[in-house]
């Protein structure tokens, strides 16, 4: 029988089991982190991750959290491997932020400790989290002027943050002398301690309850199971090369565009992505080490296959990642990282443009672009230092079956936006305004997600960092489908209101108000198709105006959305039909030409 002790049923039984024992494991280490951590980044917005390794380092399971931060995380974990080897003792734990040596960019902290059996590795368990302050010429550490690493802030090598259970004072004055903000610093960082030992004394329960050699055949089936379902999956797309180039509006230092191009190769249950084409590493801080490029192109695979499939390391075998030395994704020393979050948002993009014709019933129009990051720093009159990483989160293009989501985070981040009363408490300012803006998204069959907008004013000085795209180069719709609508920074100063760019750092003063609008999301498919009354419905809820029903869907409807002229509505369709040269396009991304916005 298929429940007897060896049996293939129970040994299926038994894998599941430790599958979800180390799933709960993770989020047990998550919400110690949300728990005992100390700045809003961490405990409110959520920047971090959390997983479980075997003694080699691939990872077995992993929590929650952010998917562009966990294909990363065997990297991390590789190099501090490649540093101390067999040196390893209990009671150790090792900290690594250095992009060059496993690393992403600097507030990205890994932390990663060994666990040990009987005095044998039997795994490891890591948390990655993003720190407030490490130090460089802005508060943050995220200047997007920045042209070298050295100008960004402390660079940490893989080292031993306590040895045999001993914390290393030397490495934690360092720390504190190279933040602007040590107790918040320090404290996230004893989150992570936290949630290691929470990660440690579960995986040993469960070793302990299962066998550790029973433990270790199942881990192993339970990857092979991850391998076998994904390369399944994969076998459900059209086998080909599927092309697809996006572009960032700009580094933030220099002029013109920054292209992404990917290469996607669909044959026999694997894919592999070539990122050749894209631009060279920049002189600025947008660049993208090879680590984090993985990431997000196996977060942006993961979102289009089947959602029960494990995550670990299982699903990273079929998938094989390349890209030119020296690129801007996989750049090379002394490339400054610290912005590279928006690269990898592109890559994203990239990639499900590329497969938009492959499989454009699982692609989504162009998202917002990407989080903006909003970072506020500074001195209070009494001499407190401050510093608070916002992450402002869009929405998602709109989908084959279904409208675009608003108020959601990028698909490659799974962040929470900042409370206005957390953000109010941690730094000075007023949040004035935080909404959706109507008549955002792109129009089509299933709109985009709307723009979302918030307004601070400051209430003393200050530094403002702002890192965001999608100003320029739209987001773009899928088939028919419009691209969305551009993102936007407003700073009013002295009662003069001034546009800034997408990307930029400033001294702010009390009573200064700035405003940032997010990136409407691309359309999906001919907005001639969309149901007049979907498009009434989006009028009652003010999501659309009447003004703008009329122009994006040709849809004649009354001011408060509550009274369609069907007929009206008809003879406006066919006209705009009729008007056509060519048909709609197929499920194929817009032309960049289409979704070019020309400077102010």
């Amino acid at each position: 029988m298929s429940g007897q002790p060896g049996s293939a049923g129970a040994d299926a039984i038994r894998r599941e089991l430790i599958r979800e024992g180390m799933a709960a494991i993770c989020e047990e280490m998550a919400v110690s982190v949300i728990r005992t951590s100390h700045s809003e980044t961490v405990k409110s917005a959520m920047d971090f991750s959390t997983a479980l390794c075997d003694a080699k380092g691939e990872i077995i399971a992993q929590g929650v959290t952010l998917p562009n931060q966990l294909g990363a995380l065997p990297d991390a974990v590789a190099a501090v491997l490649r540093e101390f080897g067999g040196t390893l003792v209990p009671g150790d734990v090792v900290m690594v932020n250095d992009p060059f040596a496993g690393g992403m960019h600097l507030p990205d902290i890994f932390v990663v400790k060994p666990v040990f059996r009987e005095d044998r590795l039997v795994a490891i368990v890591a948390t990655v989290a993003h720190h407030a302050d490490l130090g460089g010429s802005v508060p943050g550490s995220m200047s997007p002027y920045a042209e070298e690493c050295y100008q960004e802030g402390l660079r940490i090598p893989p080292l031993r943050l306590y040895s045999g259970g001993v914390p290393e004072h030397g490495v934690f004055a360092l720390l504190r002398a190279n933040t602007r903000v040590p107790e918040i610093v320090l404290g996230d960082l004893a989150a992570q301690l936290v949630a290691c030992d929470t990660g440690e004394i579960g995986l040993l329960r469960l070793i302990e309850h299962h066998g550790e050699e029973v433990f270790d055949v199942q881990v192993r089936r339970l990857l092979d199971y991850t391998e076998e379902l994904t390369r399944r999956e994969i076998r459900t797309f059209p086998e080909g090369t599927y092309r697809f180039t996006d572009f960032l509006d700009d580094d933030g230092v220099h002029p013109g565009s920054v292209a992404i191009a990917v290469a996607v190769t669909v044959a026999d249950g694997s894919v592999t992505m070539d990122f050749e084409g894209s631009s060279p590493q920049v002189r600025a801080s947008l660049n993208s080490t090879l680590s984090f490029t993985k990431s997000n192109a196996y977060a942006a695979m993961r979102t289009l296959l089947r959602s029960d499939i494990p995550n670990n390391a299982g699903f990273f075998r079929p998938i094989t990642v390349t890209a030119p030395l020296g690129s801007i994704v996989n750049c090379v020393l002394p490339a400054a990282t610290g912005t590279r979050g928006l690269t990898g948002f592109r890559v994203l993009d990239a990639v499900f443009g590329a497969l938009a014709a492959a499989v454009p019933d699982r692609v989504a129009g162009g998202s917002d672009g990407g989080l903006s990051l909003v970072t506020i720093g500074g001195v209070r009159p009494g001499g407190e230092r401050f510093s608070v990483v916002e992450l402002l989160s869009g929405a998602w293009g709109g989908q084959a079956d279904h409208e675009g989501q608003d108020g959601v985070p990028n698909l490659g981040a799974n962040v929470s936006n900042i409370p206005v009363e957390m953000l109010e408490a941690a730094v000075p300012v007023r949040v004035e305004r935080y909404g959706y803006v109507t008549d955002t998204g792109g129009a089509g069959r299933h709109r985009g997600g709307l723009s979302l907008e918030r307004e601070y004013t400051f209430l003393g000085e200050a530094v403002l960092s702002v890192r965001a795209d999608r100003e320029r180069i739209l987001p773009y719709g899928v088939g028919a489908g419009e691209p969305g609508t551009p993102s936007g920074n407003a700073l009013e100063a002295s009662g003069e209101e001034r546009t800034l760019p997408s990307k930029f750092s400033r001294p702010v003063v009390s009573g200064d108000r700035f405003h940032h609008r997010t990136a409407g999301a691309g359309g999906f498919g001919d907005a001639l198709e969309r149901e007049p009354e979907a498009v009434a419905a989006d009028v009652r809820n003010g999501i659309l105006s009447a003004a703008r029903a009329l122009a994006a869907y040709g849809v004649v409807v009354s001011a408060d959305g509550r009274k369609i002229d069907a007929a009206a509505t008809e003879a406006e369709r066919d006209r705009r039909r009729a008007d056509r040269t060519t048909p709609p396009p197929d499920a194929l991304p817009t032309p960049l030409d289409a979704r070019t916005r020309s400077p102010g």
